[in-house]
C-alpha cells in the first residue's frame, strides 16, 4: 500500500513517523506549501517524493491513500480530489469547519465506496477504551446522568493565525478542542437528539474560548460538557467523563478510571491497561488508530461507520453554534 501525506506542521510530522515504520506500507510522499517544511522533510526522509501542491502529487504519484494534515477549512477540497482519483483518505479532525459541506462530501464519498478516517483518536486512548468496555458489560446498570470537562491552556489573548478565523476554522474551543469529548460521548452512548448550549469569548475576537453544553441522547441519558482552551492550571489537555448509573459510578481520565459500583470498587491506572504498540509517539492511541485506518483501506469492512460518526459529530458541533447563537434548545440535524 502507498501512501501520501498532505500537510507537514506537528501532526504531519507525527503522522509520518507512523507510516514510515508499519509493515506492508510505503510512505511515498509529501506535498507541503512551505519550502522550509519540505526541506525538514527532505532531511529525515530523503526517500519521500515533495510537491508544492497536493493536486500534482496525487497526480504523478501511484498512491492508495492519502492522510491530509492541513488546517481545517482545506480538508474537504483535499479529500474531494483524492477520492475522485480512487484514494481512501485520513483526515485529522474535525472532518469540515462546516456540517454543509462535510454532507456534500459523504455524498460523493459513498458513491465512490471510498474510506475515510477522521482523527477522534481518544477512542484509542486505553483508560477510554477500557470504559466503552465496563458499559457495554453494564457495570454501572443503566446510566442517567454524565459531567464533562475538557481543558487546555492555551489562549489568554488575542491570537493570529486561521484557528482564530471564524470563516477558516468554524468555531473556536468546541470545533478545535472538545471534539474528542463528544465524539468519546457518542461512541459510548450513541446518537445526540436535542442540546442546547453557551459559549463566551474571553480573548478571541471572532470565535469562542469557553463553551457550556448540555446533550440530550436518544438512549435517554443527559450530558453536560464544560469547555475552555483558557484554563490557567492545565498545561496539557485535561479531558474528563464522570458517568452515574443506577448501579454505580465511573470517573475517566487520559489516566486513570475511578470504579464505584456495587460489587465493585476500583481506581484502574494507564499503565494497568498498556498495550504495546509498534512506535509511541506522542501517545500509543495515535499508533492504534493510523493501524485501524490501513486496516480498513485493506479489508473494505464496515467502512461506512468512519464517515457516519464523523459526520453525526459535526452535525452536535453544528447544533452546539446554532443553539449559542439563538439561546434555545435546538435538534441536532444530519
Amino acid at each position: 500500500m502507498k501512501i501520501g501525506i498532505v500537510g507537514f506542521g506537528k501532526m504531519g510530522m507525527l503522522h509520518a513517523a507512523l507510516l514510515n515504520q508499519m509493515d506492508n506500507l510505503e510512505l511515498t510522499s509529501l506535498a507541503e506549501n512551505s519550502v522550509f517544511m519540505r526541506k525538514a522533510a527532505h532531511s529525515m526522509m530523503p526517500y519521500l517524493h515533495s510537491y508544492k501542491n497536493y493536486k500534482t502529487m496525487i497526480s504523478k504519484e501511484h498512491l492508495d491513500a492519502i492522510a491530509i494534515c492541513t488546517p481545517t477549512f482545506t480538508h474537504i477540497d483535499i479529500a474531494r480530489i483524492a477520492i475522485q482519483k480512487g484514494l481512501d483518505v485520513f483526515i485529522e479532525k474535525p472532518l469540515s469547519n462546516n456540517l454543509h459541506s462535510a454532507l456534500e462530501f459523504k455524498a460523493e464519498l459513498v458513491q465512490k465506496k471510498a474510506v475515510c478516517m477522521v482523527g477522534y483518536c481518544m477512542r484509542y486512548v486505553p483508560t477510554f477504551k477500557k470504559v466503552k468496555e465496563l458499559l457495554r458489560q453494564g457495570l454501572i446498570g443503566k446510566v442517567n446522568n454524565i459531567h464533562c470537562c475538557a481543558f487546555i491552556a492555551d489562549v489568554f489573548g488575542a491570537e493570529k493565525g486561521w484557528r482564530y478565523s471564524l470563516q477558516a476554522s468554524g468555531g473556536g474551543v468546541v470545533i478545535d478542542f472538545s471534539v474528542h469529548i463528544l465524539d468519546l460521548l457518542f461512541w459510548y452512548f450513541g446518537k445526540v437528539i436535542t442540546l442546547s448550549a453557551t459559549t463566551k469569548k474571553i480573548y478571541s475576537l471572532e470565535v469562542e474560548d469557553s463553551a457550556n453544553i448540555s446533550l440530550n441522547f436518544e438512549c435517554g441519558c443527559q450530558a453536560n460538557i464544560e469547555t475552555s482552551w483558557s484554563k490557567e492550571d492545565c498545561r496539557k489537555a485535561s479531558y474528563m467523563i464522570e458517568i452515574t448509573g443506577d448501579l454505580g459510578f465511573l470517573k475517566v481520565s487520559d489516566q486513570t478510571i475511578l470504579i464505584k459500583a456495587k460489587e465493585k470498587e476500583e481506581k484502574i491506572y494507564y499503565p494497568d491497561l498498556y498495550e504495546g504498540y509498534f512506535l509511541d509517539i506522542a501517545g500509543g492511541q495515535y499508533s492504534q488508530q493510523m493501524a485501524h485506518f490501513i486496516e480498513l483501506c485493506s479489508t473494505r469492512e464496515k467502512w461506512e461507520n468512519c464517515i457516519d460518526n464523523a459526520i453525526h459529530v459535526q452535525a452536535i458541533v453544528d447544533a452546539i453554534y446554532r443553539s449559542a447563537k439563538h439561546g434555545e434548545k435546538v435538534y441536532v440535524k444530519e
